[in-house]
Formats: structure tokens, C-alpha cells, sequence
């Protein structure tokens, strides 16, 4: 077997690219990229002030026994694949580990055999490459380039990977995984645990960095003769690199810098330093000059060369290169001179010395027969120069022979393209009014269509907003127009076929006579019950549903409804319960339904006629009924007790208790010998025949909200209140799996009919979709905006419907495409949100930890602060919006500085806050919490100078107007008025039932107003005795006291949407802008003669053209 050196020297020599013909810069650019930056990176992708080595970090993981993968993510240009190249020379001297190499887009079969096909071209033979994975001889398999194959593919386990004695480093670029927080997935094996697995984002150059680079580039400039007078220091680049408006900011990753550098004396002659420069310009410089210096070694070395027009050849040549491989999903060719079949003969055949010639005087990497444009980034611009090219020949004047250019023949997908053509909008305005050219063409003209879809999508990934356009008989098939601002557009008669309208906005749209054939809206039709969802619940069959919901006014969800499930129309009405119904169930032969209630009763219904057979009364609330799956026994859930009747006579046969605590859960097993009982820290496992306990687990720490048996009865799964869900093994009750992933608590669980997934609902209202065999994530769905109560698979294995307390059932397809883009917009769900006190920004706090600051004109992100650890519970700013102060979970109070965008002060506390506000005065402010007590700090002494103590938790506090009185409220509901001049509580309002979420006093100063956002139906008055004065209040009123701070003068409004923040106009309603990903809203739309829609479809837009006007 090759010795551990062979080896290392084999993949340097495989791996180390070299570029033919180099262009003769001050010094090579090769040269630049490899003079090695120490790169920095962060761990937490959410906070950038914590960017540490990455050597330290790589390091500690080939130190730590317990991570086998590392990923190594960041943008186009980081350092990826340098860094890579960077280890295996340090490797080389330190003999730790054995590297190898493997660039995934080299590959044919890197799906399941790259390790193999990367050995056999380092000449390994199958006897070595065996030895190999037997010995004892640690690898480091470095996997580059997981974006550039365009896959979602898990790698590890299909690779084998788990059957060599190695670890795995993968590089990613982050837009790639940008639309999926569980991307770990695909590169750690399903019998891997998270902790195994470490995660690093590169981050951009700091001042230090860049200035230790020009440091040594000018060193290397002088060991090469390069320098020249105007440009012999390194001071003299960082002066420039300031100096010109932009460049600065671009100055983010090594392969930018290595540009500026090798281009900036050529900028600093011929740009206009007055105008910014942007990244496109660079690239542009770049290109260039990279072909003007080539262009002059052909003439100077070559004088049989024909160099006319030379340069136009080089941009042509790569333009139709780049588009090529882009529409081939290659960003490394393979050429074979001796396949006269081979479809890239027309760039790289070397018996033709022309395109020898050209080929030679553009930025190829060429190793061996593998060829790749020097980065990805340069493969991408040429792909969007070309398209713009092609746009604007085609919108100046038509010609067949434009139908075969690429941008006609291939939807554009690739994110880094869009992000180029992005930049070509705003750097050329006119490029603009080419593609809305384009696209007014297709009207007339089908062969165009093709180039009309990525006109359209272009301008989508751009944030062009369509609303009210007319696109009446446009033809764009395969756009993608997800998240899309398209409210009150017209596509009447329009070629919509297999376009994305994800998340898209169309309220008010007009899609009449349009082809609408597999059209993806990402969504179902719904039943909208306008009241909070307890339950819902198929019959076996599948063909209706019943769902316990109830009436807006009475806070009750007492009545069941019958549903069809293809039509999804309302059958009946069931209104026997006097509370909550809190279970329902079909038999399995279908002929009889069950529910249960609070009211302490368990009705049994003839599903023919809907008329109840039997009522069974029990000592307290029933909280679940089910049919064992044989559909003998009925089983239901009270108190501490599980009573099982019979199925056929109803006549009680056992009951099970009494248990640790009150159930909450019951559940059989398949084979209905078991069932499961569950609680508040507690589940029990009972033998049916028997009525014995086969197993207890007790004094388990949180709540078990939900508890399924695994299809083949081998494990059981509880939904748990800390946010997890844990598995225990049936027969050992071993806990085999704890599975994070839920931000808040789990609240019900299901399994898909054929066993392969594991679906999960949420109070924040999102469902995780699970693998039920590996319990990997496989994805997560925005599902509902509050609680999801109840949630079940169809016998398809591919949609899930889910009921919650906001008033839905909806039906979601767990298989969808990614969006387009990533919109900026908060991790997770706003606590508050308020316009600045001079309304010249908005800011947002999320549980995401971050404090987010918004545009108000166009809701573009200003800025996002870092710093706390939990939750963001409230901000508060001062009367100047000079400083702001914002309370978390994590027991800490800060203060920014809001012009430098920086902490200058943090207050560590006992306990968490929740509830903030600044004195009038600027120099003092009001805290709660916790700790049932009202704190005063005074900023100028860093210390607090007031305890007001509390008799509950308090989870909002306002002062008021003049400060000389401070009101309190917390979920207790009682309601706290402060003497701010004495200290003492002067009043305490306990005579309300409902928890507040919002406090204000009147302009004088004399009334406190509390309500129950949004609902002015909660809305309560007091006067400052205590003395409640009114309970009726009009929306208007709700507004002008409650809404103001989210009101600017001239009529926006600002809501918290979920995760987003939304700007509409006060007076209309219309929405002006949203941040972050959003849900599809089609209120009002017409649809009159659509063509080719499916069922599913017209029924979902049929609803929204009907829908009360209301966010959904």
C-alpha cells in the first residue's frame, strides 16, 4: 500500500489546479489567491461579534474524538476552497491526519461513490483502496464544492463514509442552505447526534486582515521587481481602497481582495471616484484587464497571431462557455481530446489553433482534462453578462436567430447569477425597461416565452414590485415568482404554467382565462372555522373530517363540524357539548364517531345520521377518547384515570389509575394489546387483557402533551413542553433519542400510514416533518400563526392536515421547492415592534435574541443588533432616538448607542425581564420581570435606585407622560398603578379574567387602558383610583390609543405578521410592504375561465376570492 506521504504528495499534485498561461499581472493572480489569509469565522450564524481563528476551530475538531463533520459555509469568495488547499500543506508537515481531497463537481458519481472515484484517479487500485479503508491510518476527507453539484442530497451515509476510520470537512456556499435551518442534515450521518457535528460561517475581513494582506502583497511585489513609484507601500492600496466610495465594502473575502488588488491602480486612472463602485464594477475591471494584458502578450510573443477583435473573442468565448456550463449544471468540465463526441470539443479542441488561441486568454482553471473558470463567482458573471447581452439585442430588435441563446432555451435557478443581475438593474437602469420589454413581447410572440420567464423572475429575485401590473397575456412558463409583490396584477389570459407563486402576494390579482396548469402555490385549500381548532380528525376511509372548534364570543370550542374532504364542505353541525370538546374519533368500520369535553361527558353519534347513541357521564373533564384500531374498545382519558368501554355495548370494562398525575394523552398500540397514558411528567404503559402496568417512567421534569406508538410498535414517542420530542425504546424503555428542532412547546404527533415520516406540530405554529427511521429533520413548515392542536397524515403519505387555534385546517404537501430567495426578516417570532419617536426607522425584537432596525419607505434591513443570549422581550428608546435599551430571557438589560450601532452598556440582572421603559428624562428607566418586583435604574450611576415589589410576575410596565405614575400588568392579570413620587402602589384592579398585552394612559394623564391585543372587544378603562369606568370600545378607538406608536403621521402602520414586520396603510388596510418569508395571500382574486387549473387549486383560489379580508 502507498506509504501515508505517497499519498499526501498524490492528492497535493491531484488537487493543486494550475492556469494555463497565466495573464502576466503585477504578479500572478494565481500567486494573490495563494498568499494565504488566516481566515476568521463564526458559530453562531446569528451573531457576528463573535468571530474567532478558524485554524483554532478546525484544530479543536480534529482534537475532539467525538465531531466527525465539519461544515465550512460562507459566500462566494470566502476562502473555501483555498482554505482547503491550505490544510493539506499544513497536514503535509504535521502528518495528524491523511487528507484527501475530493472536488464534487469533478465527479460522474459523487452521490454514492466519491471517496472511490477520487482514489481511482489518484491511480489507487481496488486491493489499495481496501487495505486503505481497513487500516488504522486516520483520513480527512475533505469534501469541496457541495454547492456547486446544485444538490440537497444527503452525502455521508450514502458515500459510506461511516465504514472508513475518518472524519469529513464539507464547504458550502451559505445562499446554497440559506431557506433550511436543519442543512446539518445533509452532510452527518443519521446515526450521528448534532454534537458531532461542527458548523463554521466565514466572515468578512476585518480592518487587520486586509492590512496584514497589502502587507505582504507589496512584499511580494518587491520580490518579483514589481513595484512601481506611485505604488511602493501598502498604505498606498488601504488609502485607495478607502478612499474610492464602495470598494471598502467589498473588500469582505480573499478572493475579492486578491481582484481590488491586482485592478486598483487600473480603477484609480479610470473610475470616477465620486461615484460608488460596486462589485459588478470590479468584476467588470477585472475581466478586462485580465483580457487587454492577455490581448498584449499574444502581440508582444506571437507575432503570427491574428489579434484583431482578439478581445471580443475572449468575452464571446467565455459568455458562451459560461452559459453552457451553467445550463449543463457544471462548474467543472471534463474534456477527452480523443472523443470525437464530446459536446465541449467546440471550446477545448486543440487541433484548432483559433480556439486554442482564445481559450488561452481566458480565466480557466485547467487540471489535467478538468476545466473550471478560476472561481464560480466568474463563471456566474459571464452567465449574466451574456443574459443581459442577449436581453437587450432581443428588446431592441428581434431576430429568430436570438430564440437559441440561453437565456431563451433554460430557466435561470442559479442564486449567484441573480444576484448579478441584480446588480446589472442598478448599475444600468435602462436594463430594466429591456426585460419589462421582454416580457410585454411574449404577449405576442410564444418563442419568447421562454426568455420572458427569466425577465420576470429576474426582476422577482431583484425585489421589483409588480403590483398592479398588467400582464395580460404575458407568457412566462416555469418563472419563479415566489414571494412575489404582485397585489391587484393582472395575468388575465397569461401563460402561468409551471410558474411558483410560493408565499406569493396576490390579493386583488386577476388570473382570468390564464393557463394555470401545475401552477405551485405551496399551499391547499383550507376550511377557515373563523374560531380556535381543538381537534381535528379523519374517518378511516378519509372522505370526511371532523373538526372541534366553537363560537368567537364565548372563548369555547364546544361544537363539532362534519366536513367533506374533497369538496371540503360543511356537512352538519354537532352542538351537544357544553365545553371545550378536547377528543373526537371515527370507529374504524366508519358508522360511529365519539367526542369528548370538559363538561364531563363522552357523547357516541350514528354517523348516518349524525343523531347521539349514547352519552356517558364521567366524575371531571375528559381531555381524549379514541377506538383501539380493531375497534373493540373505546378508551378515554379523566383526571387521574383511564377508563376503556366497550365498543359494542358501551359498558365500562376497566379502569387504569390512579396515575402520577392528570392524563393528558392516550394512545394504542398497534397491535392493540398496549396502550400509553400520559401527563404532566409522567407516562405509563398498560396492558389492555391484563389492566396491569407494564412499565412506569415518573418524574420526568416537563409536560407530555402527545404520545404515539412507532408503526411497528417498537418505540414510543412523546411531544414534550421543553420543546423536545424524546423516544423510548417499547420493550427495554430506554430513552433511545431526544429530537431538537421546536422552538416552543411540541404539541401533537403523527406518523405517515406507510412509517417512513414523523410529522410534529408546535404552539409557535410550525410543523417539523421528521425521518421516522433515522429521526433526522427533513424539513420545516410555516404551517399555522398559533397554536397547532392537532395534526394528521392522509393516506397519501404526502399531505398533513393540521388544525389550530387560529381558526384553520389546512392541508400541506410535505414536498415543495425551495424559494427563490431569502427575504431579511427574524429568525423567530416578534415580541414587539414600534416606529422610532422621529419615525425615521422601525424597530423589531424577535425571539430570535436579535433586535432588528427597518426602512420605513421601502422596509429594507438598516441594521441587525447582536449581543443577547434568549428571547428579546421589549426595547425602549430615548425621546432623541439616541439610545435605546432592550431586556432578554438571558437576566440582561442593554443599552445601544443608536448611531454607532453599539452596546455601551450591559446591567446584569437576577433574573429574566420581560417589560422596559425609559424615564422622560432619559437618564432613568422602569424594569420587570420575573422576580414579581418593579425595578428603577438610574443610568448616569449604573445602579438601581428603586424596588418596588409586586404580588405576581410583571410582563409589561409603562410610564406615564409626565412619569409621575407607572402602571404594571403581568399573565396573572392584575392590573398595578404606581405613585412614582411616593414609591406605593396605590391601586391594584384585579377584577378582569383576561391577560393583557397592552397598557397605555391617556393624554392628561388621568386613565389607564388595558386590552388584549389585537381585539378592542378586550379593551378596559380605569381611571387612576382603580375605578373601572368603561368595557365598550369602537375599532377606531382601539386604534387611536393603542396603535399610535405603530402609526406614522402621514397614515403607515406597522404590525407584527409572525416572524415579519408589515407595513400597511392605515386608513385602507392595503399592505405596502412585508420583511422575511411570508404565507400566500390571494384575497380577492378572480379566476372566471381558468385554464387547465387543477381541483385542488380552484378549490384554494376559489377560497381566498372569498376569504374576509384578513391576514392569514
Amino acid at each position: 500500500m502507498k506509504t501515508q506521504l505517497e499519498i499526501l504528495k498524490i492528492t497535493m499534485k491531484f488537487n493543486t489546479t494550475t492556469v494555463d498561461n497565466i495573464v502576466n499581472f503585477c504578479i500572478e493572480f494565481s500567486q494573490l489567491q495563494q498568499m494565504f489569509q488566516r481566515l476568521t469565522c463564526i458559530n453562531d450564524v446569528e451573531d457576528l461579534s463573535k468571530a474567532v481563528d478558524v485554524d483554532e476551530q478546525f484544530s479543536n475538531f480534529l482534537k475532539n474524538d467525538e465531531q466527525k463533520v465539519m461544515l465550512i459555509q460562507g459566500g462566494a469568495g470566502t476562502g473555501k476552497t483555498i482554505y482547503c488547499q491550505y490544510l493539506i500543506m499544513q497536514l503535509l508537515q504535521s502528518k495528524l491526519v491523511v487528507p484527501v481531497y475530493i472536488s464534487l463537481p469533478q465527479l460522474q458519481n459523487w452521490e454514492k461513490q466519491m471517496v472511490e472515484e477520487t482514489l481511482n484517479e489518484l491511480r489507487f487500485s481496488q486491493t489499495e483502496i481496501l487495505t486503505l479503508q481497513q487500516s488504522k491510518t486516520q483520513l480527512l476527507f475533505i469534501v469541496d464544492g457541495y454547492d456547486e453539484v446544485r444538490s440537497y442530497k444527503r452525502l455521508y451515509d450514502p458515500n459510506g463514509l461511516l465504514n472508513w476510520n475518518c472524519k469529513a470537512l464539507f464547504t458550502c456556499r451559505s445562499s446554497h442552505l440559506a431557506n433550511d435551518k436543519f442543512y446539518y442534515k445533509y452532510f452527518i450521518s443519521a446515526k450521528f447526534e448534532l454534537r458531532m457535528f461542527a458548523d463554521l460561517t466565514l466572515v468578512h475581513f476585518d480592518d487587520k486582515q486586509i492590512q496584514d494582506y497589502l502587507q505582504r502583497f507589496c512584499a511580494k511585489l518587491e520580490q518579483n521587481s514589481k513595484l512601481t513609484p506611485e505604488w511602493k507601500s501598502w498604505k498606498t492600496y488601504q488609502n485607495n481602497i478607502n478612499q474610492v466610495p464602495g470598494l471598502r465594502a467589498l473588500v469582505e473575502n480573499p478572493f475579492i481582495l486578491s481582484m481590488i488588488v491586482s485592478v486598483l491602480p487600473n480603477i484609480m486612472q479610470k473610475h470616477d471616484t465620486k461615484q460608488t463602485l460596486t462589485s459588478l464594477d470590479l468584476y467588470e475591471a477585472f475581466v478586462q484587464q485580465w483580457f487587454e494584458l492577455e490581448e498584449e502578450r499574444m502581440y508582444t510573443n506571437n507575432v503570427n497571431t491574428d489579434v484583431t477583435n482578439l478581445q471580443k473573442e475572449y468575452r464571446d468565448y467565455s459568455y458562451r462557455l459560461a452559459s453552457k456550463m451553467m445550463d449543463s449544471v457544471k462548474t467543472v468540465v471534463e474534456y477527452n481530446k480523443d472523443d470525437k463526441q464530446n459536446p465541449w470539443r467546440q471550446f477545448f479542441d486543440q487541433n484548432d489553433p483559433r480556439v486554442t488561441t482564445v481559450r488561452r486568454g481566458v480565466p480557466l482553471n485547467i487540471s489535467q482534462r478538468f476545466y473550471s473558470f478560476i472561481h464560480k463567482s466568474i463563471q456566474e458573471y459571464f452567465v449574466a453578462k451574456n443574459g443581459q447581452k442577449s436581453i437587450e439585442l432581443m428588446a431592441d430588435a428581434y431576430d429568430e436567430k436570438l430564440l437559441d441563446c440561453s437565456i431563451n432555451t433554460h430557466n435561470i435557478v442559479d442564486r449567484g447569477v441573480f444576484g448579478f443581475y441584480s446588480q446589472i438593474i442598478l448599475r444600468f437602469p435602462e436594463f430594466k425597461h429591456k426585460l419589462y420589454q421582454v416580457i410585454e413581447m411574449s404577449k405576442t410572440n410564444q418563442k419568447v416565452s421562454i426568455a420572458a420567464a427569466n425577465a420576470i423572475t429576474i426582476l422577482n429575485y431583484a425585489n421589483e414590485s409588480f403590483k398592479n401590473a398588467d400582464f395580460r397575456d404575458i407568457k412566462i412558463p416555469g418563472a419563479n415568482l415566489s414571494l412575489a409583490m404582485m397585489d391587484g396584477a393582472d395575468l388575465s389570459g397569461a401563460d402561468l404554467s409551471n410558474v411558483d407563486l410560493q408565499s406569493a402576494w396576490l390579493q386583488k390579482a386577476k388570473f382570468d382565462n390564464a393557463n394555470m396548469k401545475n401552477v405551485e402555490f405551496g399551499q391547499r385549500a383550507y376550511v377557515d372555522s373563523e374560531s380556535f381548532i381543538n381537534k381535528v380528525k379523519f374517518n378511516k376511509c378519509q372522505d370526511i373530517f371532523a373538526c372541534a372548534n366553537g363560537y368567537v364570543q364565548a372563548y369555547k370550542a364546544q361544537k363539532v363540524e362534519i366536513y367533506n374532504c374533497k369538496t371540503l364542505e360543511k356537512l352538519c353541525t354537532i352542538d351537544h357539548h357544553q365545553d371545550d370538546v378536547t377528543g373526537l374519533a371515527f370507529s374504524p368500520n366508519g358508522k360511529q364517531f365519539i367526542s369528548c369535553s370538559k363538561d364531563n361527558t363522552i357523547n357516541i353519534y350514528n354517523v348516518e345520521k349524525w343523531q347521539i347513541i349514547k352519552s356517558i357521564p364521567l366524575d371531571c373533564e375528559v381531555v381524549f377518547v379514541d377506538y383501539s384500531k380493531d375497534g373493540k374498545y373505546i378508551i378515554c382519558g379523566s383526571g387521574r384515570f383511564v377508563f376503556l368501554y366497550s365498543a359494542d355495548d358501551y359498558s365500562l370494562i376497566n379502569t387504569f389509575g390512579k396515575h402520577y398525575k392528570n392524563v393528558i394523552t392516550v394512545e394504542f398500540s398497534n397491535d392493540c394489546k398496549y396502550f400509553v397514558s400520559a401527563g404532566e411528567g409522567f407516562f405509563q404503559v398498560w396492558e389492555v387483557e391484563s389492566g396491569l402496568p407494564v412499565q412506569t417512567v415518573e418524574d420526568i421534569d416537563n409536560t407530555i402533551y402527545h404520545a404515539e406508538f412507532s408503526p411497528d410498535d417498537s418505540r414510543i414517542v412523546c411531544a414534550f413542553s421543553d420543546n423536545t420530542i424524546k423516544i423510548w425504546n417499547f420493550k427495554s424503555y430506554d430513552s433511545i433519542n431526544v429530537l431538537r428542532g421546536h422552538a416552543s412547546k411540541v404539541m401533537c404527533l403523527a406518523f405517515s400510514p406507510n412509517g417512513q415520516y414523523l410529522v410534529s406540530g408546535c404552539e409557535d405554529g410550525t410543523m417539523i416533518l421528521w425521518d421516522a427511521k433515522s429521526f433526522e429533520i427533513i424539513k420545516s413548515m410555516n404551517a399555522h400563526v398559533r397554536l397547532i392542536s392537532s395534526i394528521q397524515f392522509l393516506n397519501d403519505n404526502e399531505t398533513v392536515m393540521s388544525g389550530s387555534w387560529d381558526g384553520l385546517v389546512k392541508f400541506t404537501s410535505i414536498k415543495s421547492v425551495p424559494l427563490i430567495k431569502s427575504l431579511p426578516g427574524h429568525a423567530g417570532e416578534i415580541a414587539r415592534i414600534q416606529y422610532s419617536n422621529n419615525f425615521k426607522f422601525i424597530v423589531s425584537c424577535s425571539m430570535d435574541s436579535t433586535i432588528k432596525l427597518w426602512n420605513p419607505i421601502d422596509g429594507s434591513l438598516i441594521k441587525t443588533l447582536f449581543g443577547h443570549d434568549d428571547v428579546v422581550c421589549a426595547v425602549s428608546l430615548t425621546n432623541d432616538d439616541k439610545f435605546m435599551l432592550s431586556t432578554s430571557r438571558d437576566s440582561q438589560v442593554k443599552l445601544w448607542n443608536m448611531e454607532s450601532f453599539k452596546c455601551v452598556r450591559t446591567f446584569q440582572l437576577d433574573s429574566p425581564s420581560f417589560a422596559i421603559d425609559f424615564h422622560i428624562d432619559n437618564q432613568m428607566f422602569a424594569l420587570a420581570g420575573f422576580d414579581k418586583a418593579i425595578h428603577i435604574f438610574d443610568i448616569t450611576k449604573n445602579l438601581e435606585i428603586e424596588y418596588l415589589e409586586q404580588d405576581d410576575e410583571i410582563m409589561i410596565v409603562k410610564y406615564s407622560h409626565d412619569c409621575q405614575k407607572l402602571v404594571a400588568t403581568g399573565p396573572a392579570a392584575n392590573l398595578y398603578i404606581v405613585d412614582m413620587t411616593t414609591g406605593e402602589t396605590v391601586i391594584k384592579v384585579n377584577d378582569f379574567e383576561m391577560d393583557f398585552f397592552d397598557l397605555a394612559f391617556s393624554e392628561d394623564d388621568q386613565f389607564v387602558y388595558a386590552c388584549e391585543r389585537p381585539n378592542p372587544k378586550s379593551m378596559r378603562m380605569w381611571d387612576i383610583s382603580g375605578k373601572l369606568i368603561r368595557e365598550q370600545f369602537s375599532e377606531a378607538e382601539y386604534s387611536e390609543i393603542f396603535e399610535a406608536q405603530q402609526t406614522s403621521p402621514d397614515g403607515k402602520r406597522v404590525k407584527i405578521f409572525k416572524n415579519c414586520v408589515q407595513q400597511t396603510d392605515a386608513n385602507t388596510g392595503e399592505m405596502l410592504w412585508i420583511s422575511g418569508e411570508y404565507t400566500l395571500n390571494m384575497l380577492g382574486c378572480s379566476f372566471e375561465g381558468v385554464q387547465n387549473i387543477s381541483q385542488e387549486n380552484k378549490m384554494l383560489m376559489e377560497q381566498y376570492r372569498k376569504a374576509r379580508e384578513k391576514i392569514i
